[in-house]
């Protein structure tokens, strides 16, 4: 004799209940997809479901891993800045308000201020270059020997100019590491901060940026003498370091600014200690 497990009604032979937990189980039957009746069937009848084997969780466990990591990419490319056009346009609004871009820098990545870095790199090396072998500035000129048309000699001021250009980049990069370097130990040991590396960096990478600008005016206007490139270099120094100190006397702004600026004396210090080193071992 057959029972309905719901009521306790006594069932024939192929009779069903007609109670209303045993229509509502029938219809929810209905409604499960074939495939998952038998785990369904073991939830309603036991409210267990069979675990799912080791290596099954493994996989999974590792499809969600690597879909996280796929999301966490994109986000990624869509919050930070990069690419040769951002660049340009990061320096354009730099340019247009100066003090604003350095109270505000925006979240840039380490390879995007790397290759800032030497863009302004290859266009002061350029600008060396001119100040130190006098060579011709006019565009026409240049095009000439890159089209062969200056011979032997044309080819050579091309190379050299190539090769100022590189040593420029190189320079600016390491530049802009010791730079940063020097600072963010000053924040950690005369501060007492724990700033990030990435955090100075953002705030001093557009600081240099006045002074590939004002070579890059001065070699374009190929009409000025050299003795006004060299002074615009200078004035590209002094405007950087400026900057620097309004950017990170804004970093430090809760301390008094007397303490700000001998610790910036100090890096001052430091980095040219460094430069003029280098230097003498060149001319030496």
């Amino acid at each position: 004799m057959r029972i309905c497990v719901y009521c306790g009604k006594e069932l024939g032979q192929g009779e069903v209940c007609d109670c209303k937990m045993s229509v509502q189980r029938r219809s929810e039957k209905k409604d499960t997809p074939h495939n998952d009746k038998t785990q369904n069937d073991n939830y309603y009848r036991t409210g267990y479901t069979k675990p799912k084997s080791r290596l099954k969780r493994k996989w999974e466990r590792f499809k969600n891993k690597q879909s996280a990591r796929k999301n966490s990419r994109v986000n990624r490319r869509q919050t930070q800045t990069g690419g040769i056009r951002e660049i340009f346009n990061d320096i354009w609004q730099f340019i247009k308000s100066p003090v604003e871009s350095i109270e505000n820098p925006k979240a840039y990545t380490m390879l995007y201020m790397l290759i800032l870095s030497a863009i302004e790199g290859a266009i002061v090396g350029l600008g060396v270059f001119f100040v130190t072998t006098g060579a011709s500035r006019s565009v026409f000129r240049n095009l000439a020997n890159i089209m062969g048309l200056g011979g032997v000699a044309g080819y050579k001021v091309m190379l050299a100019m190539l090769y100022w250009a590189i040593s420029g980049m190189i320079c600016a990069v390491v530049l802009f590491l010791i730079y940063t370097v020097v600072f963010w130990l000053i924040d950690r040991f005369v501060f007492r901060r724990h700033t990030e590396f990435l955090s100075i960096a953002q705030r001093l990478v557009m600081t240099t940026v006045p002074m590939s600008v004002f070579v890059a005016v001065g070699v374009v206007i190929s009409f000025i003498s050299t003795t006004t490139l060299m002074i615009l270099i200078l004035c590209g120094v002094f405007v950087t370091l400026i900057l620097s100190y309004i950017a990170l006397s804004d970093e430090w702004s809760v301390f008094p600014p007397s303490k700000v600026l001998y610790s910036m004396i100090l890096g001052y210090f430091v980095l040219f200690t460094f430069i003029c080193s280098v230097l003498r071992t060149i001319i030496i």
